[in-house]
């Protein structure tokens, strides 16, 4: 970026919410939309690409799981990273939501641990 580009940033940024809002909108009006037939060819190049990547084995496919299957999974993770590190009383505690937390982890298909090496 440019310093007058700069400059003009810094002043567009200093301005109230409604007026930068506004500058916002002509500032993407002047913008060129993309083709959709471009976007669509994009995707289509895209996904076969993937899928030639795949057959020549090049990489692996991995099983999706629902989000409902994976939110609530999160957030008991999120429950256990936030008791750990609010701090187990005792050591044993600490150990026992660690090990916990690493088998959250594993259910919700993530690697690495926690209580041991990565």
């Amino acid at each position: 970026m440019t310093s007058a580009a700069e400059r003009i940033l810094e002043d567009v940024l200093s301005l109230p919410e409604e007026a930068r809002r506004v500058v916002a909108e002509h500032l993407l009006g002047t913008i060129p939309r993309e083709d959709p037939e471009a976007v669509a060819q994009a995707w289509t190049d895209e996904a076969l690409r993937r899928a030639g990547a795949l057959e020549r084995g090049e990489v692996e496919a991995v099983t999706v799981r629902t989000e409902n299957q994976v939110r609530p999974r999160l957030a008991t993770l999120r429950e256990l990273r936030a008791g750990l590190m609010v701090g187990a009383e005792g050591a044993f505690d600490a150990v026992a939501a660690l090990v916990t937390y690493d088998r959250a982890r594993q259910a919700c298909g993530m690697s690495g641990s926690k209580a041991g090496t990565e």
